[in-house]
């Protein structure tokens, strides 16, 4: 038994779209042997997770009295999820449901569909002495679930003297806790023998209102590396660690055109030194709700939405202009932010030579800068700018994994 939960106990795992569907199947394996399969994929390099709830009520009175004749809830809960990875090479992305090879289309492109919805999969291994990544025997472990997660706000962090990251945030129709059971015992191709665990998903059906409550909406854990080629392996289990585990911030590089209202000079030589640079998507949403469920139906995105890209950097040269020249020419900006593949060999002038992830904002416009000095440090330079964000325009995300199969299989 536990006396407390930590980090290396705890997997993050999510489910395919929609939510309400099926979660596991089964699949050849050895000779006369069937295995189940999982559905479910590890996120990689999670640093942290948190979610939160919270019941909304009304409060009934009547005539006659000073007291409450009751607080009842009338709707679902609200749930928020979140968390943060490591920025690799946009695995993660593709699991989630966004598009990440930005040469064929927008960042957001399949979030206008409705039913995007996905599960998520909090795992907490039976033994405090255990690691999630090394289990074999799924039984007996903790899960919290979110069922019909929509995400509701994206974004990407990086600054001197730390990797590079992304966060992302969801709104949930439910939460659930519960302990898996071991339903199949199975032996690996290298003579592996462990358990599968199995349980119920979260998601609520759409049509109906109600939560999943029969056999084939289970959902199944159990170990195995995706990318293997064994036959009796392949797809079983939900790990998949890729190559590239961090993108070190030496490696990145930034680039877009100099600002016409003057100020620091942003581009070009003697261009300012950045500190650190920020990306936020947000995603708004309609909650969609009909007689005959306290469940939101759907959850649609409300396009445009208004991203930002902001950056604090070390002042150096100032470049001619007048701040009011943004009311004669409110000029457009397009931002690239390229960070290179530490794993790849090394070019003439000591940077890695391929590309690990590309960021592309087009069309930004100023919203601020701030400028400020202090005795016994460098003048600092913040700036701020604002982009419309749609399925078609706004934000790219180009990943050296967009080149590979696709994980979902």
């Amino acid at each position: 038994m536990r006396n407390r939960i930590t980090y290396q106990n705890v997997g993050l795992l999510v489910g395919p779209s929609p939510a309400f569907s099926f979660h596991s199947g089964q699949q050849a394996g050895s000779p006369g042997q069937k295995y189940a399969s999982s559905n479910l994929k590890q996120i990689n390099l999670v640093q942290n997770a948190s979610f939160n709830f919270n019941v909304a009520r009304t409060e009934i009175q009547q005539i006659g009295g000073t007291t409450l004749t009751a607080r009842k809830a009338v709707a679902q809960a609200d749930v928020s999820v979140g968390f943060s990875y490591l920025l690799s090479d946009g695995k993660n992305e593709d699991m989630l449901g966004f598009c990440h090879s930005g040469q064929n289309s927008a960042f957001l492109s399949g979030q206008q569909n409705p039913s995007r919805d996905r599960n998520l999969f909090l795992v907490v291994a039976d033994d405090a002495s255990e690691e999630f990544n090394l289990q074999k025997n799924y039984q007996n472990h903790n899960v919290l679930s979110f069922g019909n997660c929509f995400p509701v706000n994206y974004s990407v962090q990086a600054s001197v003297g730390s990797f590079a990251s992304a966060s992302v945030e969801y709104l949930a129709s439910n939460v659930k806790f519960d302990t898996t059971s071991g339903t199949m015992s199975y032996t690996d191709s290298l003579g592996g023998v462990g358990v599968i665990g199995s349980g119920l998903i979260p998601a609520i059906n759409p049509a109906n209102g109600q939560p999943a409550s029969t056999p084939e909406y289970g959902y199944v854990l159990r170990s195995g590396d995706v990318m293997t080629t064994t036959t009796d392996e392949k797809n079983l289990g939900h790990r998949h660690s890729g190559d590239i585990h961090y993108l070190k911030p030496g490696d990145v590089e930034m680039s877009f055109k100099e600002s016409n209202i003057g100020g620091i000079n942003l581009s070009g030589s003697d261009r300012m030194h950045i500190n650190n640079i920020s990306i936020d998507i947000p995603i708004n949403r309609t909650d969609l709700y009909g007689f005959g469920s306290k469940y939101a139906y759907d959850r649609r995105a409300k396009f445009p939405g208004l991203g930002n890209i902001s950056f604090s950097a070390t002042a150096n040269n100032f470049t001619n202009g007048t701040v009011d020249t943004v009311f004669s020419e409110d000029q457009e900006y397009d931002f690239t932010i390229t960070f290179l593949d530490p794993t790849s060999p090394l070019n003439s002038q000591g940077k890695p030579s391929n590309k690990a992830v590309v960021l592309e904002v087009t069309k930004a416009k100023c919203q601020s800068q701030s400028f400020s000095q202090n005795i016994g440090d460098n003048m600092q330079v913040d700036g701020s700018f604002t982009f419309e964000c749609t399925p078609f325009t706004g934000f790219k995300f180009s990943g050296v994994a967009s080149n590979e199969d696709s994980v979902w299989k």
